[in-house]
């Protein structure tokens, strides 16, 4: 029997032109290729292995929130 655990972590970015990662997904997208069955969330594509987000971020990972 398997257990599913979801963790949520808070990560704050500074300003920066390049925050080191790609998202994708929402509304009228192809969907989320992480998890099939979530078609709306947005989604983490890619992230640089030295960019700002590298230290929290990878790819699959759902966005949550984002304030400006």
């Amino acid at each position: 029997m398997s257990r599913c655990v979801s963790l949520q972590f808070h990560v704050t970015v500074h300003k920066n032109p390049n925050l080191g990662f790609s998202v994708a997904g929402g509304v009228g997208s192809t969907g989320n290729p992480f998890d099939p069955a979530d078609e709306t969330s947005i989604y983490v594509t890619k992230v640089q292995p030295e960019g700002p987000a590298a230290f929290g971020l990878k790819p699959g990972d759902k966005i949550l929130e984002v304030r400006t």
